[in-house]
């Protein structure tokens, strides 16, 4: 227990009126007792150096606490083992959480009390080779390659941008509504029938770019026209659909690069920053190499062919330089870039790639990686650029339709919540004007 004061700004000292600004307002203080529950746990793995967490519902949040790393047996000060934090009173079970990389991640519910000093707890963990080095690209039921990009990160890259017909199967499974399950039902068919009746009617697909007119479009084209959102809401029904496939399991999930991970596919691991504004442009080199013109097969730049039709597209190119599209071209179309064991493609053309980063603290833009159809301009070029972009909610609800921007997938294990650590206020424990 611990005794502390809280300040009551919803009354003032008697004799003090609010009204009269000439007056200093001051406000009571009131004492509050608060109580937090303990009880103590010892937890060893096989193999160890597992990272061991404790999650715990208190009126609706999820509060997560980090015990350690495997063998987690207390120390001289606490010899009965780690101190976990329960709910007031010591109400309510947990979930125990061990996760160890090249291992799928342990799960249990457990019930400790108040004070109480568990016996010790041994978890085998099973090995999981999803995530391996050297393996085969992962396809999946939409025919999406994945290839994982560096030893010892637990992520998936898709080998080329999403494309327009992998955008479609979206689009066409929010045609109608579906039957939906029960209410306690928590399936995995429950969960996507619960999403498709969340959007169905109400979700707006991106309008084919002004390009797609003189047939320089089709279904193995990348999707353009689409907002961060849009990438994201793909993500969250592709990961609903493949779970209820049994293609991959609750633990596992599809979602948009984070911009350092988009970094990693171009070989930038040393950038220097906290944020995508920081590292803008920090390296100097291009997609391919120290110097300009990019080689033959390079990517799909601004090229003659884009320059020849004398449109307001062609606002400039690449003197002498060609890559056969004018516009977009179907994904893999180019050399590509080694990337770990294995290729990935268009990371500097063809079109801008969304990534699930803001670009600074203040959160007014979104972030698009790589260059495309359009790129020239060496500053474009550039591996470490970035291209901030106003938020549809900053900009009035306007969203861009040049054909410049689309997005790339990957797949990773869903993380552990531990960011939320102190209880909120409880409304009972303030005064009430009486």
């Amino acid at each position: 227990q611990w005794f502390e004061f809280k300040l009551d700004k919803r009354r003032f000292i008697g004799g003090l009126k609010e009204e009269d600004p000439k007056k200093r307002k001051m406000h009571p203080f009131y004492a509050v007792v608060r109580t937090r529950a303990y009880a103590y746990l010892r937890i060893a793995s096989k193999p160890a150096g597992a990272n061991v967490y404790v999650q715990r519902i208190h009126k609706g949040e999820v509060y997560s606490q980090t015990l350690g790393q495997t063998p987690i047996e207390g120390d001289d000060a606490e010899e009965r083992g780690v101190r976990v934090e329960l709910n007031p009173k010591g109400q309510g079970g947990l979930k125990l959480i061990v996760e160890l990389p090249g291992f799928r991640r342990y799960e249990r519910s457990i019930v400790l009390r108040m004070n109480e000093v568990s016996d010790e707890i041994l978890v085998a963990l099973e090995r999981e080779n999803l995530f391996d080095y050297q393996r085969e690209p992962l396809e999946n039921s939409l025919g999406m390659q994945f290839i994982p990009v560096r030893e010892n990160l637990e992520l998936l890259a898709s080998i080329w941008e999403t494309r327009q017909s992998d955008f479609d199967a979206f689009v066409e499974s929010l045609a109608e509504k579906i039957p939906l399950p029960k209410r306690p039902d928590k399936s995995a068919a429950a969960d996507y029938a619960r999403f498709i009746n969340r959007w169905a009617g109400t979700f707006t697909p991106p309008l084919p770019p002004d390009f797609a007119d003189d047939g320089a479009y089709g279904p193995e084209h990348p999707v353009v026209n689409v907002t961060r959102g849009d990438a994201e809401l793909f993500c969250l029904w592709l990961t609903l659909r493949e779970r209820k496939e049994g293609e991959i399991g609750a633990g596992h999930h599809y979602r948009l690069p984070s911009d350092s991970e988009w970094s990693i596919f171009v070989g930038l691991e040393g950038e220097i920053g906290e944020w995508p504004m920081d590292k803008h442009g920090q390296d100097e080199g291009f997609f391919w190499g120290p110097q300009m013109p990019p080689p033959v097969s390079g990517g799909n730049f601004a090229d003659v062919s884009l320059a020849e039709l004398g449109s307001l597209d062609a606002d400039g190119h690449l003197v002498g330089y060609e890559d056969g599209a004018a516009f977009t071209s179907p994904v893999a179309s180019y050399a590509g870039r080694s990337v770990g064991t294995q290729k990935m493609y268009d990371l500097e053309g063809n079109v801008l790639e969304w990534v699930a980063s803001d670009y600074s603290p203040f959160g007014q833009y979104d972030v698009a990686r790589g260059a495309c159809w359009k790129s020239f301009d060496d500053n474009h070029l550039k591996a470490s650029v970035r291209q901030p972009v106003r938020k549809p909610s900053q900009s009035g609800g306007g969203v861009d339709t040049s054909g410049l921007y689309g997005f790339r997938v990957v797949l990773a294990k869903v993380p552990v919540i531990v960011d939320k650590k102190e209880e909120p206020e409880s409304v009972a424990e303030e005064p009430t004007e009486e």
